[in-house]
């Protein structure tokens, strides 16, 4: 495999690891801690609410629009970045176009790992 391939390709391994551990989520879990939402809909403890209904409580929501705000200021920032960083690395220390790619992996797992905690923080 080419090299220019080779970190093209590196990418589909996370790619199925999240897609099965989401499945496996999905198939053995509930969907609350009081249990499975269709299974409390039929037995009464939950009332129907409609997606219309749901979607206007939270557009209406100030705080939803705050989020929605800061989190594309803060994504949008962090995208720039990659794409800097990937051509600085590769400019400023003479890096393979591989080497490069594996450092902004790196990068965008710090990332990730932000926005967790930045979720947190706001609860």
């Amino acid at each position: 495999m080419s090299p220019e391939m080779a970190w093209r390709t590196v990418f589909t391994v996370p790619a199925c690891v999240g897609f099965l551990t989401g499945f496996t989520i999905m198939k053995i879990s509930d969907n609350c801690a009081k249990g499975n939402y269709k299974e409390m809909k039929d037995n009464g403890i939950m009332q129907e609410v409609s997606a219309a209904a749901s979607f206007r409580d939270g557009a209406m929501n100030f705080n939803t629009w705050l989020l929605f705000i800061q989190y594309g200021c803060c994504f949008g920032v962090e995208l720039t970045m990659n794409n800097a960083s990937a051509s600085y690395f590769k400019e400023e220390f003479k890096l393979s176009t591989e080497k490069c790619c594996c450092h902004c992996f790196y990068l965008q797992l710090d990332e990730l790992v932000r926005s967790w905690c930045r979720s947190i923080r706001l609860r």
